[in-house]
């Protein structure tokens, strides 16, 4: 932002006895000269411009920062509202589309539901020692946000889907796939072998 130089002396305000020194300051004095010029008067005409240039900065200060309020309300909010829910059906509502749980291989003592805008749905289930987590979001993309450097990756073929499978050499642990309008991922905490994966995705609607 350009501060112009009237925009600044608009700004500048001087008081009466900074005045009257300024006066006073240019009546003809005796004193001793350095150049022709009085030496109280280089002083103080120094002090004088000294003054003023620091109003000036601080004009050009408090015009090129905006007030915090005007900073924060000009950045909008990039994350989506998320909102736990009690079941698969009240997670279905909020997204506005069909949410049907996969199995999963281990007995969860607690399952949690959460919709993140209209654009995700995810479950998550915690056992004693396991976990997994599912999610079904709009779109071709990976919904399941790992972006881990996988050293084994292979596809398999269940119920007609193509799917993904991440891990390495102690098994698999996330499964990728898309359906015609949505994108899916499930993610394991404990690695399973690409038979055993087989068996989990065919047992499911992964469509």
């Amino acid at each position: 932002m350009r501060t112009t130089y009237r925009e600044i002396m608009d700004h500048l305000s001087v008081t009466e006895d900074l005045r009257l020194r300024i006066l006073g300051e240019l009546r003809p004095k005796r004193a001793p000269s350095l150049f022709g010029l009085s030496i109280p008067r280089v002083v103080s005409a120094a002090a004088c411009l000294l003054l003023l240039t620091a109003a000036a900065v601080g004009v050009m200060h408090t015009r090129l920062i905006a007030p915090p309020s005007t900073v924060s309300s000009a950045v909008g909010n990039p994350v989506s509202p998320t909102v736990n829910t009690a079941s698969a059906e009240e997670l279905a509502a909020l997204v506005g589309f069909a949410v049907t749980e996969p199995e999963i291989p281990f007995a969860a003592e607690k399952t949690e539901y959460t919709a993140f805008g209209k654009d995700l749905a995810q479950i998550e289930w915690f056992g004693e020692d396991e976990s997994a987590c599912f999610r079904k979001a709009r779109g071709s993309l990976d919904p399941s946000g790992d972006f881990s450097t996988y050293e084994s990756v292979t596809e398999i073929t269940a119920n007609g889907v193509c799917v993904m499978l991440k891990g390495d050499s102690s098994g698999y642990l996330l499964a990728v796939w898309e359906g015609s309008d949505f994108s899916y991922s499930l993610r394991l905490s404990h690695a399973r072998s690409e038979q055993e994966w087989l068996s989990l995705l065919e047992n499911c609607d992964i469509s």
